[in-house]
């Protein structure tokens, strides 16, 4: 009696359904159909695009003449900027040196006893560099080792 029980489990989990021939057939149409409508979809497009290929053409012309435009723009901005900027003559680039305030301690009561700047030779210096008539360096820094 208990194999019984346990062959009719076994043979309710082995249980296949069985597939009709129509529903694959059916199933077979279908996905042709399906496939065949696609392929009549992107030949109307193709057709489509055909017809258009002025207007297409046209559009693409005009994108082209923008980014033409916006690369000329570019190109005026940079060279505004470029003759604003010192010439660059070595590998640095003159980076301007910040500009010196003097404080309330500095400035006395009146403008005869403000400290003249001591720095003369270095501010030729830096506007000959500024103008372009000598390379501008780096100062080297002596690593301790």
């Amino acid at each position: 009696m208990i194999e019984r029980v346990a062959a009719c489990s076994d043979l309710f989990k082995t249980v296949h359904f069985m597939i009709l021939p129509s529903i694959v057939h059916r199933e077979k149409r279908r996905l042709s159909q399906e496939k065949e409508h696609e392929q009549r979809q992107l030949e109307k497009k193709q057709r489509r695009d055909l017809e258009h290929l002025d207007l297409i053409k046209q559009q693409l012309e005009e994108e082209l003449e923008l980014k033409d435009q916006r690369r000329q723009r570019r190109n005026v901005v940079k060279e505004e900027l470029a003759a604003t900027l010192p010439p660059r003559l070595g590998r640095h680039k003159f980076e301007p040196a910040s500009v010196q305030v003097a404080t309330t301690d500095e400035l006395g009561g009146s403008l005869r006893r403000v400290v003249a700047c001591p720095m003369v030779a270095l501010h030729r210096f830096r506007s000959l560099q500024h103008r372009g008539l000598i390379e501008t360096r780096k100062p080297v820094v002596a690593h301790a080792g």
